[in-house]
C-alpha cells in the first residue's frame, strides 16, 4: 500500500498515466481470496474444513493493507477482533455447542448380540447424539462376526469422545480403530494402555 501511495508521485500529472492507488489493494484482495478458496476442503467423513484458515488469511491481508495506508485503530481492532474470535469462541464453541465428529470401530460379535445397543447405550450415558452410521466392512470368520463401522456423532465437550473411546474399547469384542481426535488416536498407538489408564 505504500508503495502504491506514494511510489508514484512523480507520474501524477503525466497527461497519459492514471493514479489509483486502490488497485494494488484489489490485487491483494483477489488473490488472497483465490489462495484462501484452494485451503478450503470436503473431507470424507462430510466436515468442511479450512474456512477458518481461509479467512484468516484474508483479514491478515486485509489488516496489512490497513496498515499499510495508515489506519492503524481499525487494524488494532481487526486484530483484537480475530484472536478473540480464533481462540477464545473456539473454545465457547467446542464447550457449549455441538460439534461433529465420528469413530470408527472394528466389532466382533456372535448372532445373539446387537452391537448398535451397546453403542447406543455409551452414547446416551455421554450426552452424544449419533447422526448415521456407516458399515465399512463385513466378514464372517470362525463363527464370529466382524463388522467394520464408521459411527457419525455429535458431542459438545472434546473430553467426552476421548471418554466415549476409552468405555468403547474396555467393551468385550470393540476396538476403535480410528477417530476425528487425532490427538486420541496418536496416544493411543504410541502407549495405548498408559494412555487409558490416565484418562
Amino acid at each position: 500500500m505504500i508503495l502504491s501511495i506514494y511510489g508514484f508521485n512523480g507520474m501524477i500529472d503525466h497527461q497519459n498515466a492514471r493514479f489509483d492507488p486502490a488497485r494494488l489493494a484489489h490485487g491483494v484482495i483477489s488473490g488472497i481470496g483465490f489462495l484462501g478458496a484452494g485451503v478450503i476442503i470436503r473431507r470424507s467423513d462430510r466436515k468442511i474444513s479450512g474456512v477458518t484458515t481461509a479467512a484468516t488469511l484474508w483479514v491478515v491481508a486485509a489488516i496489512g493493507l490497513c496498515v499499510g495506508s495508515g489506519f492503524y485503530t481499525p487494524a488494532y481492532v481487526a486484530t483484537g477482533i480475530v484472536l478473540v474470535n480464533a481462540f477464545f469462541l473456539r473454545a465457547i464453541e467446542s464447550k457449549f455447542f455441538y460439534t461433529s465428529g465420528y469413530v470408527s470401530v472394528q466389532i466382533s460379535y456372535n448372532e445373539r448380540e446387537n452391537p448398535f445397543v451397546k453403542i447406543n447405550n455409551l452414547l446416551e450415558d455421554y450426552g452424544m447424539i449419533m447422526e448415521e452410521v456407516k458399515i465399512l466392512e463385513y466378514t464372517e470368520r470362525e463363527k464370529k462376526r466382524l463388522l467394520y463401522i464408521k459411527v457419525f456423532i455429535k458431542h459438545k465437550k472434546r473430553g467426552k469422545i476421548e471418554r466415549f473411546v476409552k468405555s468403547l474399547n474396555s467393551l468385550d469384542g470393540f476396538k476403535v480403530i480410528d477417530c476425528s481426535e487425532k490427538k486420541v488416536m496418536f496416544l493411543t498407538e504410541v502407549n495405548d494402555k498408559n494412555f487409558y489408564a490416565n484418562l
